[in-house]
């Protein structure tokens, strides 16, 4: 499926984005979703000139580019937002991989 900038997101790849983003405690604004969506048509553009991504399908671009990187993030700023000694930081990350082991399961 090819993106185009008249037709940026279908309503399944909208829903997707937000209920992902969502569920990783993120809302999303209309312009905020339509500025993604561009993006994505730039990488698919781009993409045929210069292979950046083996990623073809939209709605894996949204999967493994957008929502997989937003959940290292999140998982990130915890980490430097919080004052934890070594354990603790290491059951935080193991607590977090199975979080997100499981949100990707989900969406698959």
């Amino acid at each position: 499926m090819q993106l185009r900038p008249d037709f940026l997101l279908s309503d399944d790849l909208s829903l997707l984005l937000i209920k992902g983003c969502k569920d990783l405690g993120i809302n999303l604004s209309e312009h905020q979703v339509q500025n993604i969506a561009k993006f994505l048509v730039d990488l698919q553009k781009w993409n045929k000139a210069f292979n950046l991504t083996a990623v073809r399908n939209p709605r894996d671009m949204i999967i493994n580019h957008i929502l997989d990187n937003t959940i290292g993030k999140n998982t990130l700023d915890e980490i430097l937002d919080s004052t934890i000694n070594d354990r603790t930081v290491n059951e935080f990350l193991i607590e977090k991989v199975a979080s997100i082991g499981e949100k990707i399961s989900l969406r698959r």
